[in-house]
Order: C-alpha cells, then sequence, then structure tokens
C-alpha cells in the first residue's frame, strides 16, 4: 500500500517502524482484521472494468477460515468485512462469492481434520463459540480508571481514519464509497471493542491496528500524506504502550534471535534441552508439594482456575480439563452447564488441582457458580499447602433443594441471608432484572459492571458478578462438612447486596431464591446421614423439593 504513495525506500523503512510497534504492541492475531481491511479496500477502489483476481477472493475465504479457528470473534470481524465488500463491488459478485467459499471450506477442512476434530464436534464448536462471543462483553468487561484519557486519543484515531476513508473515496463512484465507508466504520467498531470491552492493556489492539487500517486509505493527489499520517498513529501507540519497542533500533539482534531458534529447531539436542530448562523453571515457580505430585502421577488432572501450563511443566500428569478451559469463561448457564454436565460423568478427571484465586475481583466461589456446587459435592480434599489444594473425585454427597425462603428487592437494597439447619450448605439463584438498556450496551459496547456485596464477620466486600450465570446455583455458605482447609472455604455472608459498579443507583430488581443443601458425612465406612448413595440414587427430606442440585 505504502508504495503507492512514496519510493521503494521511504515505505520499506515505514513499514518496518509500523510493522516493529504494531507487533510489539499486540499479543494476539487482532493485526490480521487490518490487513484484511487492507485488501478489502484494494479491490472497492478498482476500476469497473478491473475486477479482482480471483485468487485474492480464494485468499481471503482461507483467511476467514483459519482466523475463525484461532480466535472465533475475530472470524466474525473478518466475515463482517468480506459481506460489504461482496456487496459493494461493482460486479462480478456471484463470481466472489463462490472462490471465497471455496478458499474458506478448503481451508476450514483441512484445518478441522488436520488437528484431529471430525464432523461430530463442528456443531458443538459453534454452538460453544457462539456462547462466549455472546457473554463476553457483559462478563469480561473491566475499566482501568488509570486509562481514561486513552478515549481521547482513539477518539482522534477514529476522526483521522474517518478523514482518511472520505478523502479516498473522492475519486471513486458512489457504490465504492459507501463500501469503503461502511467496511472502516465496521472494522474500526470491532477494534474499540477487542481494545476497550476490557479496557486495560487491551486497549493496544485499538491503537496498534489503526496505522494498518490507515494504510489503506491513500488520499488522492496527496498519496504522501499517508506516511506522517501512519507515523502520528504510530506515535500514539507507543504512548499508549509506554515506549519504542528497544529491539526497532537494533535489527540486528532479532536476526541473531531468529538464526538461534531456528537452530534449536533444527537440533532435537537443543530442542529438548531448552524443553527441560523451561519445565524446571515452571516447577520452581508453581512450587506444588511433591507429595501432591506423586499422587497425581499417571491420573486424570484438571487444574483450576487458570493454570494449564503446570500439565506441561509436569509431564507426569494426564491433564483431563473441564470442556471451559480457565474456569472464569464459563460465563453463560450454558457453558456453566457444560462443565457441571461433564462433571457428573464417568469421565470427570479423578484430581482436580487448584488454587483459589478468580479474575477481575470476582468471587471465586462462583467461577463459575454450578460447577463449584459440582465440585463440592463430589471432590473432597485430600492435600493442600497455602497455596494449593487437591481434590479427588468420590460419591456425590449432596442431597436436594429444600427452600430457605424467597426476597425480592432492588439493587442497593441488603439482602439477610437465612439459617441454614445442622451446618447445611446455603445456595442462592438471583434474577436481575435490568432492561433493555443494559442488553443494548452489552451487544454495542459493554454493560455497567455489577457487584454483590458481603457482609460477613463485620467486614465488607465486593465482588464483581457475572449477571448471565446470576440463575444458576451459587454457593453462599459451606456445608460444615466440606473439609477443606481454611484458605480454601469460601466467604461465608450474613447478608449480601448488589449494585451497579462505580456506585450509581439502578431501578433494576433483584429476587433472591434461596436453597438449603444437605451434605453426607464421610468418615472410613463412606458417606452417610442418608442423602446420598454410592449407586446415585438421591434420598429426600420430608418437607423439601425434589430439585436436583447443580445438574
Amino acid at each position: 500500500s505504502l508504495r503507492r504513495a512514496v519510493p521503494l525506500v521511504v515505505a520499506i523503512v515505514v513499514a518496518y517502524l509500523v510493522g516493529a510497534v504494531s507487533l510489539h504492541a499486540v499479543d494476539g492475531p487482532e493485526y490480521v482484521l487490518g490487513l484484511v481491511f487492507v485488501i478489502c479496500v484494494a479491490v472497492l477502489s478498482r476500476a469497473d472494468n478491473d475486477p479482482a483476481p480471483r485468487w485474492i477472493w480464494v485468499g481471503l475465504g482461507g483467511v476467514l477460515s483459519i482466523f475463525s479457528l484461532v480466535k472465533v470473534s475475530l472470524g466474525v470481524g473478518i466475515a463482517a468485512a468480506l459481506i460489504v465488500t461482496v456487496a459493494f463491488v461493482p460486479h462480478g459478485r456471484g463470481r466472489a462469492i463462490g472462490a471465497l467459499a471455496i478458499g474458506a471450506t478448503s481451508t476450514f477442512f483441512l484445518s478441522w481434520f488436520g488437528t484431529g476434530n471430525g464432523f461430530g464436534n463442528i456443531v458443538p464448536f459453534a454452538r460453544s463459540s457462539a456462547e462466549v462471543i455472546s457473554g463476553y462483553s457483559a462478563a469480561m468487561s473491566i475499566e482501568d480508571p488509570t486509562r481514561r484519557y486513552v478515549y481521547w486519543l482513539a477518539a482522534i484515531v477514529a476522526v483521522l481514519i474517518g478523514l482518511f476513508a472520505v478523502v479516498h473515496g473522492r475519486r471513486l463512484p458512489e457504490r465504492s464509497r459507501i463500501g469503503i465507508g461502511l467496511v472502516a466504520l465496521v472494522v474500526v467498531w470491532l477494534l474499540f471493542k477487542e481494545g476497550f470491552v476490557r479496557h486495560d492493556i487491551h486497549d493496544l489492539i485499538f491503537f496498534a491496528v489503526a496505522p494498518l487500517v490507515l494504510v489503506a486509505l491513500t488520499p488522492w493527489r496527496r498519496s504522501w500524506m499517508v506516511v506522517p499520517g501512519v507515523l502520528i498513529l504510530t506515535g500514539m501507540t507507543a504512548i499508549v504502550a509506554g515506549g519504542i519497542p528497544s529491539f526497532l533500533t537494533r535489527p540486528d539482534v532479532a536476526v541473531r534471535n531468529f538464526s538461534s531458534e531456528a537452530a534449536t529447531l533444527a537440533s532435537s539436542g537443543r530442542t529438548a534441552a531448552v524443553i527441560d530448562q523451561s519445565r524446571r523453571s515452571l516447577r520452581f515457580w508453581y512450587a506444588i508439594p511433591n507429595r501432591m505430585v506423586v499422587m497425581m502421577r499417571g491420573q486424570t488432572v484438571d487444574v483450576s482456575p487458570w493454570e494449564p501450563t503446570v500439565a506441561w511443566a509436569y509431564p507426569q500428569l494426564r491433564y483431563d480439563p473441564l470442556p471451559v478451559i480457565t474456569d472464569y469463561n464459563a460465563y453463560t448457564p450454558w457453558l456453566d452447564q457444560l462443565d457441571t454436565s461433564y462433571l457428573a460423568s464417568p469421565d470427570s478427571p479423578r484430581f482436580i488441582l487448584r488454587q483459589f484465586e478468580a479474575i477481575d475481583g470476582r468471587d471465586p466461589a462462583f467461577e463459575p457458580p454450578n460447577a463449584q456446587l459440582a465440585i463440592e459435592c463430589r471432590y473432597r480434599q485430600v492435600a493442600a499447602d497455602a497455596s494449593w489444594q487437591l481434590l479427588e473425585r468420590g460419591a456425590d454427597l449432596c442431597g436436594s433443594l429444600s427452600s430457605l425462603g424467597t426476597i425480592t428487592t432492588g439493587f442497593g437494597h441488603w439482602v439477610s441471608v437465612p439459617t441454614a439447619p445442622n451446618g447445611d450448605a446455603i445456595v442462592a439463584r438471583f434474577q436481575l432484572t435490568q432492561g433493555w438498556w443494559s442488553k443494548l450496551q452489552s451487544t454495542l459496547y459493554k454493560p455497567p459492571g455489577v457487584l454483590i456485596n458481603f457482609k460477613y464477620a463485620g467486614r465488607n466486600q465486593s465482588w464483581r458478578f457475572v449477571a448471565a450465570t446470576a440463575p444458576d446455583l451459587h454457593v453462599i455458605q459451606a456445608a460444615s462438612t466440606l473439609g477443606y482447609s481454611s484458605a480454601f472455604v469460601p466467604v461465608t455472608p450474613s447478608r449480601l447486596m448488589f449494585s451497579i459498579e462505580g456506585g450509581s443507583r439502578s431501578a433494576a430488581r433483584v429476587r433472591v431464591l434461596f436453597y438449603g443443601i444437605r451434605e453426607a458425612l464421610v468418615n472410613d465406612n463412606g458417606p452417610h446421614r442418608g442423602m446420598s448413595t454410592s449407586s446415585g440414587q438421591t434420598a429426600t427430606r420430608p418437607g423439601t423439593s425434589s430439585e436436583p442440585v447443580a445438574s
């Protein structure tokens, strides 16, 4: 793109600067969306009698398939850009669609079957991916108050891209101008969501890809203007990133690093040495007690909540994760149930190695809620230290739910937690009615964060709350027979309250349904107290509901 505007040497230098800063800033594949935009603008800018070659459409179809498997939301963005592009090419839309289909289907099946997948898991992959995408904005949004100034920089970027798009389109037919404008709008909006829904260091995604977007929009008659425009956006990326990457001025270091890595890959001895050193470093960092490692040797193990690299550091373990890898990603009821059903199946891992932590200040006991209850019912602690807890699968020791009452109130009002008899567990379902505005915010950008506030032992504590899984069963008070070390016992509140992050009031309604669950005692002879048996049959106390627990 730069070669259309400036001499080759200048184009190489600018491309090197932009590429180095962009790749340094983006720890992910999002820059591909910027490169797809470059191609889409080039296609829409061609003369009516000069259609894009078929191989371009085939290649775009291949890119769509590959990056849909790498990151589904990125695939959605690429698909949206391609749909607009095909809709606004002057002619040959049928030819373009056919070539896209050839590139997409052939690449998809090659990638899908080449990674060991089959026809049977295409539909589950699509369904779970749709759940992950639909729930991301509400569950994973965050706002770093120290980075609010970045919104002003983002506005400048959007205005600059818009101006370049208008100037670029002045010499083009109306259909092409509209197409380029719409593609630019789609791409910039998607990049903004990628960077600002989870607004911490993720905002670099937006800024790092912006120069790649701008480089596609060459001003008419003054094409050289694209160079200062691109350098301005690259400078903004460096500001947000905290500086220019040090390797930018030392390409010789990059060449030596590349040569060293190539030599390592070519030598089985050097590769083995690097792997061994990396594993030893990780084992030192994780510091998992040896007695736990011995117990897990050769057994199926899930690592919770977010350290699957443990399985690589300790190859003697048989890594068997829950369907939703890393607990915090199960942020919709369907995903939560996917994990819960697996925990109830005979294929569930024998051991769960976990740390009692959660992302973004969320309650670890709610990550995700149904699955955590299933773990408390089906797994027993067999070892623990200050950081790690090892749970082993056993019989389901939880009985049926017994209603402890229902309370309807609003955000900002405290709700007293009822008392459960005989040290039973207390769980709750929540029905949060936030209205259409919150749903629209979640779709277009992100909704306000929901907090759940606990009063316990004379203290107040606020946790970020995943509203989508509110109807699932949440452990409010663990059973007295849980048997966990104190570091892994969930907080037991006496009162709870929902609020909106930032302290704003809300007219939303809250309905809390409390239940008690009796958990069987465990001794050397197995479970007793008459609630569950090893055959899977569940007895019901007189006066209790027969609603099943967690599944």
